[in-house]
């Protein structure tokens, strides 16, 4: 195949590159609600995208489509900083500026293909590489949702660098956090199922590892640390516990009602 240039409208070359075996590593910027049909990619691919809430608002992201791809068993990470498109198979590489919407189908677009093997692990490379990463689970699609329905915003600002107006997940850094139920709850079929589903998926070694993720507890019987002395916020009746990824339970210093 060599290596070839593809515009100004290159999506049927692109979707028929793509259609090959084994795992596809992408990295495409913003996700319109026909992204499925546009990059069809099936479980065990990996999917970086921007669905930052600036994204999500100006509805260049759908969480319709971010949906879709969890459902099919693609791990799907999300990346505020992400502007680029490009896509590594096992045998070839896409390399571009196109977003997988109906607007980029009708904007003159342009990519280059090839299967120059040090092309294609470059590109590997620089998926797995992505930082800022957010892993997008159900909660996250429930956010996105909430989002999207809000209503179309102001167009995106552009995305060029680290400084950002607001914190995408947290205001500040920190080691973990919890949130706490304070009503008795017993979790029913699916949930336990989504519960079970979620922990199967995160144990993946698969693409970028993510910053933020999150842990389940169920504690039936509290030990010695007492954890009821974890206030949760006011109004929050029932919330998830969202940790970051090297941080699970309690530190065995560290006493949650004094941090």
């Amino acid at each position: 195949m060599g290596t070839t240039f593809h515009g100004p409208s290159p999506w049927p070359h692109i979707t028929r590159a793509i259609r090959t075996r084994g795992p596809r590593h992408a990295a495409i910027a913003y996700l319109g609600e026909d992204a499925p049909d546009l990059l069809p990619l099936r479980a065990g691919d990996v999917l970086v995208v921007n669905a930052s809430r600036a994204a999500v608002r100006a509805h260049a992201t759908s969480p319709f489509a971010l949906a879709y791809y969890v459902a099919a068993g693609v791990r799907v990470l999300s990346s505020p900083n992400l502007h680029t498109g490009v896509v590594a198979t096992s045998r070839r590489a896409v390399i571009g500026s196109a977003s997988a919407s109906y607007s980029s189908t009708i904007a003159d677009e342009a990519v280059v293909i090839t299967d120059d093997p040090d092309v294609v692990a470059a590109v590997r490379e620089f998926v797995d590489g992505i930082d800022e990463i957010t892993e997008v689970d159900q909660v996250f699609l429930d956010n996105a949702t909430a989002i999207w329905q809000i209503g179309r915003g102001v167009p995106l600002p552009g995305i060029g660098g680290r400084a950002r107006a607001e914190p995408e997940f947290l205001p500040t850094p920190v080691t973990r956090m919890f949130l706490w139920h304070i009503t008795d709850y017993q979790p029913g079929a699916a949930e336990e199922h989504e519960r079970a589903a979620h922990t199967s998926r995160r144990r993946t070694s698969a693409g970028p590892a993510a910053k933020y993720q999150l842990e389940w507890f169920r504690i039936d019987t509290p030990g010695r640390r007492r954890l009821q002395r974890v206030c949760p916020a006011p109004g929050h009746r029932r919330q998830r516990m969202a940790l970051p990824a090297r941080g699970r339970g309690l530190r065995p210093d560290r006493d949650p009602a004094h941090p």
